[in-house]
């Protein structure tokens, strides 16, 4: 529990230092590193996609009554078994929604 909430806090700075200043390309460039890593380590084609997404997002959103504004932090425990697959078919997306 201590890591999670050392891990929370880290991501709570990162985030009000950065919050909606990054752009939907440095997003991508950032998951396209994490890919990277997840395939180096055996990982799989969820990130390809993901990855690719993040070029095809530009911030317009249909609903007129959005708010774009940050509301914080989200984490999420998996088992340390679960598939990286799925871990990553989770998570990917995480990122890219934030900049909407």
């Amino acid at each position: 529990m201590l890591l999670t909430i050392q891990a929370v806090l880290a991501v709570r700075e990162a985030f009000e230092r950065r919050s909606l200043e990054t752009t939907t390309k440095e997003c991508g460039a950032t998951l396209t590193n994490w890919h990277d890593l997840l395939v180096a380590k055996k990982g799989n084609q969820f990130l390809d996609w993901f990855s690719g997404e993040a070029g095809r997002i530009n911030r317009q959103v249909v609903v007129p009554a959005v708010l774009l504004e940050p509301i914080g932090v989200a984490t999420f425990t998996t088992p340390w078994n679960f598939p990286t697959a799925m871990l990553a078919r989770l998570e990917q997306p995480l990122p890219l929604v934030a900049q909407l």
